[in-house]
């Protein structure tokens, strides 16, 4: 015989192994949960691959092992050995009963929302179940999402990502930020085309949601450009705190209010206030441990999206 026989399964070597060690039938078949029968025609279907004779009887049920029982056990032995070893710890880093959670998510949710998800997380599987927090833009946490190393994120929606569900699970309202002592203090509402005559900041268009307020201004019939782009609400907050002449689009955030004494925040005429999602993402093709099923249904439960 040469090469793997595609009929030698995993649970015959396994019987067989089994078998080596307790050198009793009905014992093996005893600690595997099997009748002695099963584990006898498993035994000669294995003998009968192999071509050779593993064990032979000795009375009614105790065996020997052959010269070729005993080594084909001595070498399946440790490959078993370490077949488990690796069954059991991708098992416990996978899946285990106390996984770690590996969390991403963007800044502007970590103070209103996730807050309360972990809260409900924790009441439902206790306190020693530990969640590792990373926070990032979008771009990178779907980045990492992809190269599994989170478990879950939450996020801007990437449309373009068809293989991860995003769940919207919050939502904000797209402000305008303008200094209270500067060139636009007395504007109280802005609409898009006043911005062809105002030189204004708001988020890279490499970023999800930069694109999203670039097909905002796109729809307003007027060619608008921004004079500079950020990250995040903070950034741009502080630049248009700064700079007296400016004006700042931005989702209406916690990251504003360490300049709420500087600036003034402003609705734009025609965008609702649940202009732009806030999203739960995973990737819906793995399998999921159970504390996983746990945030997500925590974060369903706590979703202000309906």
């Amino acid at each position: 015989m040469s090469g793997f026989t595609s009929s030698i399964t995993l649970v015959q070597l396994n019987y067989f192994h089994k078998l080596a060690q307790t050198r009793h039938f009905t014992e093996a078949a005893k600690q595997l949960f099997i009748t002695q029968p099963t584990l006898s025609s498993s035994i000669k279907a294995l003998e009968g691959e192999l071509g050779v004779s593993l064990v032979y009887r000795e009375g009614r049920r105790n065996v020997r092992l052959t010269k070729w029982g005993e080594e084909f056990d001595a070498k399946i032995a440790p490959i078993l050995e370490d077949l488990q070893r690796a069954i059991d710890e991708t098992a416990e880093a996978g899946g285990g009963q106390k996984r770690v959670l590996n969390v991403g998510t963007i800044p502007t949710i970590q103070y209103d929302f996730l807050p309360d998800v972990l809260r409900s997380y924790w009441d439902k599987l206790g306190y020693d179940r530990t969640v590792h927090i990373t926070v990032e833009f979008t771009n990178s946490l779907i980045k990492g999402l992809k190269e599994q190393s989170y478990d879950v994120v939450f996020c801007s929606r990437v449309p373009e990502e068809g293989s991860i569900t995003f769940i919207p699970v919050v939502t904000k309202t797209l402000v305008a930020v303008v200094p209270k002592d500067g060139t636009y203090k007395n504007l109280e509402r802005l609409s898009l085309p006043q911005l062809a005559s105002i030189p204004f900041a708001t988020y890279r268009e490499t970023a999800p949601i930069g694109r999203e307020v670039r097909a905002l201004l796109d729809s307003s019939g007027v060619k608008l450009e921004p004079t500079i782009g950020f990250d995040d609400e903070f950034s741009l907050a502080g630049y248009v705190a700064a700079n007296g002449d400016m004006v700042g689009l931005m989702l209406d955030t916690f990251e504003i209010g360490p300049f709420k004494d500087e600036v003034n925040v402003i609705p734009i005429e025609g965008v609702a206030a649940d202009w732009h999602p806030i999203c739960m993402a995973f990737d819906s093709r793995l399998i999921k441990s159970s504390e996983l099923e746990t945030l997500i249904q925590s974060a369903r439960e706590k979703a202000q999206v309906r």
